[in-house]
């Protein structure tokens, strides 16, 4: 009837935590301005069919889970094979190197220790880790990778994680849970790998960091970043899989690192940036973690 009011209701994908389909809109993003700034800022070697093969809207639309409050895009559109291929086309993609790495290492128990990375690329982790320990293996499905692997003379596995044999005491997934539709595809199988007393190491993007410069962070979209995360949901994500959190880091900003968050962050708020921090929030924020992990184990 005319006069009355029309509901429309947007469908969105489940929540890659808990599945829940009830979530509230937090941003919205052209896909042209996350493959410009791509192409820009790494150097993806993305030509227009890729980009449009991985646009399935005008706008990368972001939300929160009313039940985890995972902030997640949707629809739903993880990269593939051929983009993650565009992007080790560049140089800047792949570090040798992670903050984790370190705490990760240090999680190794003593003697014949059996080593996992979910998602090893081409396997600077277990380079580190086959000091300590000569049982390491990675599980890597980017064949660009395995090239890498090859050379280094390490053992990897290509395919779907629940046919990966054998048990592991240390089993880590450095950045991956955020480029996941569902984190359970590799939670649970990997707690199927995880030997008794075994420890699970998860990192991820903290979503609460504060960029030195506050433009758009390419990666941190899809199709590269499907979800964002804080430390709220370490907590959910061990209680639905029957976790418990041995210890949680964060990675430590340097002095340098939280001056120039200060700086940048001061001086766009003086030239009046609508919803500028005050320096209050500068000084606060400025100390939050560019990433965090956690040390998972069974209760």
């Amino acid at each position: 009837m005319r006069g009355q009011p029309v509901a429309f209701l947007i469908v969105i994908d489940p929540c890659p935590l808990c599945g829940q389909r009830l979530a509230d809109p937090v941003s919205s993003t052209p896909y042209a301005v996350i493959f410009g700034a791509l192409r820009d800022q790494f150097g993806a070697a993305i030509d227009a069919e890729l980009e449009q093969r991985y646009s399935p809207a005008v706008t990368a639309d972001e939300y929160r889970c009313q039940e985890c409050r995972l902030q997640f895009f949707s629809p739903m559109n993880p990269g593939g094979p051929d983009f993650y291929a565009a992007l080790a086309a560049s140089d800047r993609y792949y570090r040798g190197e992670r903050w984790e790495y370190e705490l990760a290492l240090a999680a190794i128990p003593p003697g014949a220790a059996r080593v996992l990375d979910v998602g090893c690329g081409r396997g600077d982790f277990l380079m580190r880790a086959r000091e300590r320990t000569t049982s390491v293996m990675g599980a890597e499905t980017n064949p660009d990778a395995h090239p890498h692997l090859v050379d280094r003379g390490l053992a990897f596995h290509a395919g779907d994680l629940a046919d990966l044999e054998g048990q592991f005491d240390l089993i880590c997934a450095f950045q991956v849970f955020e480029h996941l539709a569902d984190v359970a595809t590799l939670l649970r199988p990997s707690l199927g790998r995880l030997a008794p007393g075994g420890t699970l190491f998860l990192s991820v993007p903290n979503r609460l960091r504060l960029s030195a410069h506050p433009r758009l962070e390419p990666l941190d979209c899809p199709p590269h970043h499907v979800s964002r995360w804080s430390p709220a949901q370490f907590e959910q994500l061990a209680d639905r899989h029957g976790l418990v959190p041995h210890a949680l880091h964060r990675q430590r900003r340097t002095p340098t690192s939280a001056a120039k968050v200060m700086f940048h962050r001061t001086i766009g708020r003086s030239r009046k940036v609508p919803g500028g921090p005050t320096w209050r929030g500068i000084v606060r924020r400025a100390r939050w973690a560019n990433a965090m992990a956690v040390e998972l184990r069974r209760r």
